[in-house]
């Protein structure tokens, strides 16, 4: 059973954690992470890669790593620099696709923008 963190997680370039992330502070991914990642309202960043889905809500995510799972954020800017093999749904934010994101699924946008 999934049990909330009240503290920053924070998976170090190196490291691998097969566990599902959950929680109200902040999300760092350098390494690897074999399970889901759940933020509810903290800031999200993967720059390494991540085998699960990935839940946002209200915290900003930024991806330049890889992201083998769906993204869905609600209420938060997200940032794709990276690969993401799956789809990507935002509702009532922007979703921000630099010049190298590359996303295989679908993309669903409501209520903002995607750049």
């Amino acid at each position: 059973k999934e049990k909330v963190r009240h503290t920053d997680v924070v998976v170090a370039k190196g490291e691998t954690l097969k566990d599902d992330i959950v929680t109200d502070k902040s999300i760092t991914v350098n390494g690897t992470l074999e399970g889901d990642c759940v933020s509810l309202g903290g800031p999200v960043e993967i720059t390494g890669r991540v085998s699960g889905d990935i839940f946002s809500l209200g915290g900003p995510v930024r991806i330049s790593g890889i992201v083998n799972g769906d993204m869905l954020s609600l209420g938060s800017e997200l940032e794709i620099s990276g690969f993401i093999d799956g789809d990507v749904a935002i509702i009532g934010s922007n979703l921000v696709l630099k010049g190298t994101a590359t996303v295989t699924g679908n993309i669903s946008s409501l209520g903002g923008r995607i750049e």
